[in-house]
């Protein structure tokens, strides 16, 4: 027999209890806050629910709940934490913490989410992953751009997976938003192991889209 017992209410003048988060797929970066998406089936909006007091006080990154996830989630989070990285990135607010971290996310979704595809027992892939989507996930502090505004929006009114939607978005975006942004393309191209003569096709595909 399954008991639901009711949500525990916390007082005006009581602390919040402890939140430990402990993710079991590599994509969201959920673990890293405290907030919670709520999708409203009968506006088809998506709102986010949170609270400035209530911050983990410890992520539980274990590569062994990863294992067992399909191919298709493994590659659908993980392009909700590449994504994650790239826009956190390009976002033009001063943030050097947050830019180092969305770059070294960056790096380990790039070497590691092939792997984990193809070899999903694979602890190195799974634990690569993990590590690269909490990094990412801190790094969205900075904030996100139009991928996420559009793939949240086209979920909520059609039900679709989020990682698959970014993927999809991703590239679009990135041909409206890269124009004059030659430097951070190179260090985006030089974090996921691309040498400079792609580099370097990059940073003239910006160019042109910039005409």
């Amino acid at each position: 027999m399954n008991i639901v017992l009711p949500a525990p209410i916390i007082q005006p003048n009581q602390k919040f209890p402890k939140l430990i988060t402990i993710p079991t797929t590599a994509g969201t970066g959920a673990e890293t806050e405290s907030t919670a998406m709520v999708t409203n089936l009968q506006k088809g909006m998506k709102f986010c629910v949170w609270h400035p007091d209530l911050k983990p006080a410890l992520a539980v990154l274990d590569p062994e709940l990863t294992i067992g996830l399909p191919k298709n989630l493994t590659a659908w989070t993980g392009a909700d934490a590449l994504t994650h990285a790239i826009e956190a990135y390009l976002v033009p607010d001063f943030n050097p913490l947050c830019d180092g971290l969305a770059l070294e996310g960056l790096a380990l979704v790039a070497k590691w989410l092939p792997i984990a595809v193809r070899e999903p027992e694979n602890m190195h892939a799974r634990g690569g992953m993990l590590v690269g989507s909490c990094l990412a996930g801190i790094a969205f502090l900075k904030g996100l751009g139009l991928v996420h505004s559009i793939s949240h929006m086209i979920g909520a009114e059609y039900d679709t997976q989020h990682g698959l939607t970014n993927a999809i978005v991703l590239p679009v975006v990135l041909r409206f938003n890269l124009p004059g942004q030659s430097v951070k393309v190179l260090r985006m191209a030089q974090a996921m192991g691309l040498q400079n003569p792609i580099g370097k096709s990059l940073n003239w595909t910006c160019r042109t889209y910039s005409r």
